[in-house]
């Protein structure tokens, strides 16, 4: 019976450990789209969090995921607090189809400097699903 049972719990163990490679690593804010026009930017940190812009930059990419044509930097200004676990909804009325694009974090900036890292961007891709892009292609936002 021991033998069996250290069966078991090896491969649930491996299992553990490859899903975490998966996991995108630690990030403070993390900005998903909502619908189109409509971002949500959360604080996933414990501390709170003065948001004053983020800057976005926009890649077109084709069916198979490689980045084509022009890049495009996306800023958006958010000018707020967020307290930790507390989320801001922002309107980018002038880029309403880019919140659907690949996106990837170029900086934000606080009050006092800027950020270049600790930053989660969620979008929804052809088929409605917020997804992030990592090394291994899109994959599922955690919840």
């Amino acid at each position: 019976m021991k033998k069996l049972l250290s069966f078991l719990v090896i491969p649930a163990i491996m299992a553990s450990t490859s899903f975490a490679s998966y996991v995108p690593p630690s990030y403070v804010l993390r900005v998903e789209t909502v619908k189109l026009g409509l971002l949500r930017i959360t604080n996933t940190s414990t501390k709170p969090i003065y948001v004053k812009t983020f800057v976005l930059r926009d890649h077109k990419v084709n069916e198979l995921g490689k980045r084509t044509g022009e890049i495009q930097k996306i800023s958006v200004g958010v000018n707020a607090a967020i307290d930790p676990g507390q989320s801001v909804l922002e309107s980018i009325d002038e880029h309403p189809y880019r919140t659907t694009a690949n996106t990837e974090l170029v900086q934000w900036s606080d009050r006092r400097k800027v950020h270049r890292q600790g930053f989660l961007i969620c979008f929804l891709n052809d088929f409605h699903h917020n997804v992030y892009v990592s090394s291994k292609g899109q994959m599922p936002c955690p919840k």
